[in-house]
């Protein structure tokens, strides 16, 4: 029976348009959750498991550079941008297992 843990995900976000942006950031957070399994009989058991994942707020930055060109002349620059990402998630899992041997060991 799961109780508690930690978790961690990565964030990538490239845009394209005129502007080539990208970054990355590493967000931590916690997971509450709990499951059980029931067995069917000696091969099959069935179970169930729920997750709750909440990320904390991050801050992470997009950069790139950026090129326009207007009657011949062309502006170069570099956009630098900010953005703050929080994540919340609820998972859902139900599963069936078959044990292939289930008097092995013993």
């Amino acid at each position: 029976m799961k109780l508690a843990g930690s978790s961690i995900a990565g964030f990538g976000a490239p845009i394209i348009d005129t502007v080539a942006l990208s970054g990355r950031a590493v967000h931590s957070g916690v997971v509450l959750g709990g499951g059980a399994e029931y067995a069917l009989n000696s091969n099959w058991s069935i179970k169930g498991e729920y997750d709750y994942v909440r990320m904390m707020a991050q801050n992470f930055t997009l950069a790139g550079p950026f090129s326009e060109t207007f009657r011949g002349s062309t502006l170069k620059s570099t956009i630098v941008t900010t953005n703050t990402v929080t994540q919340e998630l609820n998972l859902f899992k139900l599963g069936v297992n078959y044990l292939f041997n289930p008097t092995a060991g013993l």
